[in-house]
């Protein structure tokens, strides 16, 4: 065992890369620290994101009642005017039919 630990003690390939720069380490810490912040700022991106489209399904859902509500409304007043015109109509025959006897 002694051996396998002096034969592995003195390899040059075990003891690891040699130490980076000065400078290319703080590079590197600033490249990671900006790296951690654009993955922040793309999860608040992508959480926003949601949250707008499930606003604007609702929107889109309250839109859709609201259409079918002026359409129904709206065929209650074209109903409604129907009958005061036949009403108003009736009222005019009635005036003429009047002036005639």
């Amino acid at each position: 065992m002694e051996k396998c630990a002096v034969v592995l003690g003195d390899s040059p390939a075990l003891e690891g890369p040699p130490a980076p720069p000065e400078g290319e380490s703080l590079l590197a810490a600033l490249v990671y620290d900006v790296s951690q912040q654009v993955q922040s700022a793309l999860r608040s991106m992508l959480k926003m994101t949601g949250e707008i489209h499930e606003i604007s399904c609702g929107i889109t859902d309250e839109m859709e009642k609201c259409k079918e509500s002026v359409a129904d409304r709206k065929k209650a007043l074209d109903e409604e005017k129907e009958c005061v015109q036949k009403a108003a109509y009736a009222a005019l025959q009635m005036l003429r039919a009047e002036e005639f006897n």
